[in-house]
This record gives C-alpha cells, structure tokens and sequence, in this order.
C-alpha cells in the first residue's frame, strides 16, 4: 500500500480494504501512513536543499569528534530524564 502510494501518489479505498482484510488495524494504517508521510517529506526537503548522505569516512570523523568530547556541549549524549 505505501509503495504503490509513494509511487503513484494515489491511493483508494480498496488499497485500504485489502490492507485491512490482511489484518492490518486502523491505527497500523494511520501510523505507517504518518512515517511514510514524514519519510517523503524529509525526503523532498533533502532533495530540495541539496542535501546529500554523508560518506563512511566523513560519517566516523563525527561520530569520533562527539564520543571523544563528551564535555562538548554540542555533542553531549541525551538522557531520558532530560528536559533540555
């Protein structure tokens, strides 16, 4: 269902009928359909900007800069318990 609406960009009741005669709730439905939403979103937005995906070496030189200045302020881990 959500690859034939991100492809086709169309979707019937009967795509909806079928998912749910397999077994699919309503709630599953609207929460795939809210990810899908939100992935073809972000998705254009990347497009639209320019953006583009980080390669490997660029990716750890990150992910090294923030495990390694945990005192960085821009890089401190999240807690659960934080409201920040």
């Amino acid at each position: 269902m959500l690859g034939q609406l991100t492809r086709e960009r169309r979707l019937i009741a009967e795509d909806v009928r079928a998912v749910l005669s397999a077994g699919v709730s309503r709630q599953q439905i609207e929460d795939a359909l809210a990810v899908c939403f939100a992935f073809n979103t972000t998705d254009r937005l990347a497009d639209a900007f320019g953006f583009e995906v980080l390669s490997l070496k660029s990716y750890e030189a990150g992910r090294s800069i923030c495990s390694s200045a945990v005192t960085n302020s821009r890089c401190r881990p999240l807690r659960a318990d934080s409201r920040d």
